[in-house]
């Protein structure tokens, strides 16, 4: 009889370790879909930003601003949100950097010679291992602030833009921290992530360390 209930205990811890995997995994994607979502959104919104600086006729601007509405209209039909458990320092944290980072995204699309620097400072603060030493100490201190998943969404962001700034004429860096930049191993830094734990607030601090 004893057996029998060990068995059966065993078995439904198995089935709730495999749930467990699933809904990590559903999480991942829902991130996922979050994330590139807001991408869209945001090249988009650039699009009709630029467009008008462009040489183009009034009927093929009038053309881009149409199809573009259409695409961010379709794009708002897509509603996926994945929440993340906050005390109060937390979510004084994460509603910090949030605005810190959409002032950057603004201040980068209007002088993006003068912002990319800040960009690459605020992405080596999220960094477990920095490709340079320009470091915005400032900023680390509020993403040590964040949840672990937090930190993982704001340096996700913010390797888009970095990309994005790579990417532009006047970005004369060398090519070995272009390479080293692009190439930021997320499966390395998920990793330190993962075996840090979510034991106390400072283990999760000290993920991105």
């Amino acid at each position: 009889m004893e057996t029998d209930d060990q068995n059966n205990s065993d078995r439904l811890i198995k089935i709730l370790s495999e749930v467990g995997d699933r809904v990590e995994n559903l999480r991942d994607q829902a991130s996922s879909i979050e994330r590139e979502r807001e991408n869209i959104l945001g090249l988009l919104q650039d699009i009709q930003d630029l467009e008008n600086h462009k040489d183009l006729s009034e009927v093929e601007k009038e053309d881009i601003e149409s199809t573009t509405e259409r695409l961010i209209l379709r794009c708002l039909t897509v509603e996926v949100s994945v929440s993340t458990p906050r005390n109060e320092i937390q979510e004084e944290a994460f509603k910090s950097v949030t605005q810190t980072l959409d002032e950057l995204h603004q201040m980068f699309q209007l002088d993006p010679l003068n912002h990319s620097y800040t960009i690459e400072s605020y992405l080596n603060a999220c960094l477990p291992e920095p490709f340079s030493s320009n470091l915005d100490t400032r900023f680390q201190s509020k993403i040590l602030g964040c949840t672990a998943d937090d930190q993982k969404r704001f340096r996700q962001k913010l390797q888009s833009m970095h990309r994005l700034a790579l990417k532009m004429p006047y970005c004369n860096g060398t090519e070995e921290n272009k390479m080293e930049a692009s190439s930021v191993n997320e499966t390395q830094v998920d990793r330190k992530e993962c075996n840090s734990g979510e034991t106390s607030q400072h283990d999760e601090q000290e993920v991105e360390t």
